[in-house]
């Protein structure tokens, strides 16, 4: 909500600037001007930037050093193989929750505390000397107050996709951000297709690998003439629910095999 994003904010308002967004005028621009210059170093002078993760198509991933790569930190190893460098880490979790999302990988806290490269978190950690605080107040202002009470931020992507935006990208490229897990589906696909929409409205060339399933519309069905009865229940193991990630199993292989 936007009292919970004002919150997260730690203000009892957001504080908007003085000066309106154009399509006319270098809005965007001025505010990447006037972002802070560890952000600003985060681009490529090329001013191509691409978002990886670890789904299939990271491997689309152009073997180019005209992109700036934003990765998340468990994506390390995967980068070494491909001998790729990136711009900065990203985590966007909470300590806490980082801490117990990422018990899986027990080298990960010694990773991002060893680093040499930026780390983009939600707030600056002093046990990560590197790190960056993502600016909430900076998207706000660029978003405007029109459409920041509509922003999503329910995932990872959503944070990247915008920051992109604020930093006036010319090009962004999603590599492994394929969203192909039936929370992601569920949770966090539409807050990417927002933020995706946003950006591109905004001017930034946006390429996603073909073979990506991030917006592949899987989910609910084709209304009108398949459309399953509500409520589903919130719970992912009921039957409908299990029943709907069969269909769209089937539905990826069938898309995975015509695309190859």
């Amino acid at each position: 909500t936007c009292d919970g994003m004002q919150k997260l904010l730690g203000a009892s308002r957001v504080k908007f600037s003085s000066v309106k967004y154009s399509h006319d005028d270098n809005f965007s621009k001025y505010i990447a001007e006037n972002s802070p210059k560890a952000l600003r170093e985060l681009i490529a002078p090329t001013g191509r930037v691409a978002i990886v993760m670890n789904g299939a198509t990271k491997n689309r991933l152009p073997h180019d050093s005209s992109w700036s790569i934003w990765a998340q930190g468990f994506m390390r190893s995967w980068l070494q193989r491909r001998r790729a460098t990136p711009a900065c880490w990203v985590d966007m979790h909470e300590e806490l929750v980082r801490e117990e999302l990422k018990s899986w990988n027990a080298d990960y806290q010694q990773h991002l505390s060893e680093s040499d490269l930026p780390i983009l978190l939600r707030r600056r950690v002093k046990k990560y000397s590197t790190s960056i605080s993502y600016p909430f107040r900076g998207i706000a202002d660029w978003v405007g107050e029109t459409w920041w009470p509509h922003v999503s931020f329910a995932g990872t992507l959503d944070y990247l996709i915008l920051l992109a935006g604020y930093l006036s990208v010319t090009e962004l490229g999603l590599y492994g951000c394929d969203y192909n897990t039936a929370h992601e589906r569920m949770f966090q696909t539409f807050g990417a297709a927002h933020a995706l929409g946003f950006v591109a409205g905004r001017g930034v060339k946006v390429t996603i690998p073909r073979q990506s399933c991030l917006l592949w519309n899987i989910r609910p069905g084709d209304y009108g003439r398949e459309f399953p009865h509500w409520p589903y229940d919130d719970d992912p193991r009921h039957p409908r629910w299990q029943a709907l990630d069969e269909r769209i199993s089937r539905l990826l292989a069938r898309r995975s095999n015509k695309s190859r």
